[in-house]
């Protein structure tokens, strides 16, 4: 038995689930601390979810769940939040008056635009750490792997 942990704890630290999971906290905390230096310390990591799914003309809280993987609860609550924040706007959907049309404010395009610069600083830095050509392949094979559990992710780069 004392064989099986040893060869756990030596491979412990290459283990998929625990490099995910710290590089998401790594993200996660980076972005937080980028976002609230801008002026937007209550900016939770949720919010993004919805906001990078919103387009120009707006989107209904169904697509933007379906796109962001969230459950409608999820959806409902995030939504009350950004709307309170002044990042989106409910409106009722000009074809269907059953259905609500979420848009992002002012404030709501300017802080995804600061949310931009954010992410361009981070791989900015992750470029200078190991390299630009390693880095286009992370991202490369990152969004593949991502293709394998959500087929209908098309990455943009």
């Amino acid at each position: 038995m004392a064989g099986k942990k040893k060869d756990i704890t030596q491979y412990a630290r290459f283990n998929i689930g625990r490099l995910i999971s710290i590089y998401k906290r790594a993200f996660d905390e980076w972005a937080m601390a980028g976002l609230a230096e801008r002026g937007y310390p209550q900016f939770k990591i949720s919010y993004f979810a919805v906001l990078m799914n919103i387009n120009e003309n707006g989107k209904t809280n169904k697509e933007i769940a379906a796109a962001a993987k969230v459950s409608k609860q999820a959806m409902s609550r995030i939504v009350k939040e950004l709307v309170s924040m002044k990042l989106i706007q409910v409106t009722t959907h000009p074809d269907d008056n059953r259905s609500a049309l979420l848009k992002l404010t002012t404030k709501g395009r300017t802080m995804v635009n600061e949310t931009k610069e954010v992410m361009l600083q981070l791989e900015s830095h992750y470029e200078k750490a190991i390299g630009k050509k390693e880095f286009l392949n992370y991202k490369e094979t990152t969004a593949k792997l991502t293709n394998l559990h959500w087929p209908e992710f098309y990455p943009h780069h």
